[in-house]
């Protein structure tokens, strides 16, 4: 709630990004996805998922799309960057989460928080994270927010297009008093 897209944002991407795009990237106009790998590293998912290299090999199949992926560790930006796709580059520095995913056209996360940013911001969003599903996420995905990519067979619905038109945010200017309201409403009953 509240979130304002910073209009130099641009300019701080492109800065953020390794290796430093030649002309060819036109982060105004080109397609750009952003992707989060898996957290191989965690306890929560302790085992692979060989389904987002897949999602890499499906995007980078498209001429047209930039792909930028926001690694979690040295050894997954090593990964990407060994590569060697002109469209695909890696960030290399933190920038503000919410403006990234407000000026991606699309996000696949093989994670939670980012996707369930980008689905808020009203940004296409697609999970392929291959543990069990958390309760926001079904929800987003009942709300039509977020699309699930199990497998091979679901690479294509993973649409590939300038996102011109967004779904309105999923958020509420005073949901942080509405939250608290409801909290303190039995005690207030009390008194």
């Amino acid at each position: 709630a509240g979130f304002h897209p910073d209009p130099a944002f641009a300019s701080t991407l492109r800065a953020a990004i390794e290796p430093t795009p030649a002309g060819e990237w036109d982060i105004e106009k080109d397609i750009l996805a952003v992707l989060r790998p898996p957290a191989t590293f965690a306890l929560y998912h302790g085992f692979g998922n060989a389904l987002f290299a897949r999602v890499i090999d499906r995007l980078l199949g498209e001429p047209s799309l930039r792909v930028l992926v926001a690694p979690r560790t040295d050894e997954q930006r090593r990964g990407i960057l060994a590569r060697g796709n002109g469209n695909l580059r890696v960030l290399a520095r933190g920038v503000r989460g919410l403006d990234l995913l407000a000026r991606a056209d699309l996000v696949v996360s093989a994670g939670g928080t980012m996707n369930r940013e980008a689905a808020l911001l009203g940004t296409p969003a697609y999970t392929v994270l291959a543990a069990p599903l958390g309760a926001v996420d079904r929800w987003l995905i009942e709300q039509g927010r977020l699309i699930h990519v199990c497998g091979d067979a679901d690479l294509e619905k993973i649409a590939i297009r300038k996102a011109t038109e967004r779904r309105l945010p999923l958020a509420r200017e005073r949901i942080a008093e509405e939250v608290c309201d409801r909290i303190l409403e039995p005690i207030g009953r009390l008194w």
